[in-house]
């Protein structure tokens, strides 16, 4: 599973998912939970969609910076600005 590089998950509501354990993940599509942990651990991750996107702040500073990341895609999200945007 090291060498993944795609992955397509819904949450479940009860497992948590270490993204350490996908350090080579190219492109992934999450629903964001307090359940998805170490997402900034994925050193090689382009592509980010997320759905259903929930944040206390209405924004977009609840996503892990992730450096590499050059496509972030958004399904429904619950915000009202774009806030935290600069870091990606």
């Amino acid at each position: 599973m090291k060498q993944l590089k795609y992955l397509s998950i819904k949450d479940n509501k009860k497992d948590i998912i270490d993204f350490s354990n996908f350090p080579f993940l190219k492109e992934c599509d999450i629903e964001l939970s307090p359940r998805i942990i170490n997402l900034q651990s994925c050193y090689e991750l382009t592509k980010l969609t997320i759905f259903d996107y929930k944040s206390k702040s209405y924004d977009l500073n609840d996503i892990p910076e992730i450096k590499k990341l050059d496509q972030l895609v958004l399904f429904q999200p619950r915000i009202h600005s774009l806030n935290g945007i600069a870091r990606f």
